[in-house]
């Protein structure tokens, strides 16, 4: 809800894409992350390694997240971004004898792969879900490794349709010029006219 300078209200519709919106929202994000930079985010990531409950020494350790043995079979992957943002969140992975599970698709193509690749390094079972909690970007946007690796994404119902409806406003459409039609991986490159 807004207050327009004549006194009366006017409802804010998030799904409209104007200047209005774009400031607000930009605003809210800007605020946010001008709090998260006051985070003591190394002193958090060293409170995590004291935990009794969790490994002393690290399994993998990149800077931008370690993984650590936190049960029998249960990993947790715990993200610095102090270091960089390639996981930004937290996940992990459970391994039974038979199968196993990962957790989170992470930021980027590359989060998702380390968490695979440190599962790996535990063991070979057959992956049979990659599950996302929730459809934030910072969960979702490396599911697309699990995708070209095979492993089905699990999540909430909803969660691909919120993907796609919380990054963009329903009134928005991408230009799509005729050559963006084509398949972009292409054995000839092609330009646009």
């Amino acid at each position: 809800m807004t207050v327009r300078a004549d006194g009366t209200h006017q409802a804010f519709n998030r799904n409209v894409f104007s200047r209005r919106s774009f400031i607000t929202q930009a605003s809210c994000f800007g605020a946010f992350y001008a709090l998260a930079k006051t985070i003591p985010l190394p002193a958090l990531a060293e409170t995590v390694g004291q935990d009794s409950r969790v490994s002393s020494s690290p399994l993998v350790d990149k800077g931008f997240a370690s993984v650590r043995k936190v049960g029998d079979g249960l990993y947790a992957t715990i993200s610095d971004p102090s270091k960089g943002t390639t996981t930004y969140c937290n996940g992990g992975f459970l391994v039974g004898k038979d199968a196993a599970l990962l957790i989170e698709g992470y930021s980027t193509v590359a989060g998702a792969s380390f968490q695979m690749d440190a599962l790996r390094s535990v063991s070979k079972v057959p992956v049979k879900g990659a599950l996302d909690t929730h459809y934030h970007y910072d969960h979702s946007m490396g599911n697309a490794f699990y995708g070209a690796s095979g492993v089905p994404l699990w999540a909430h119902a909803s969660a691909a349709q919120r993907i796609v409806s919380r990054s963009l406003p329903d009134s928005f459409s991408w230009p799509t010029p005729a050559c963006w039609r084509y398949p972009i991986i292409r054995s000839t490159p092609r330009s646009c006219p």
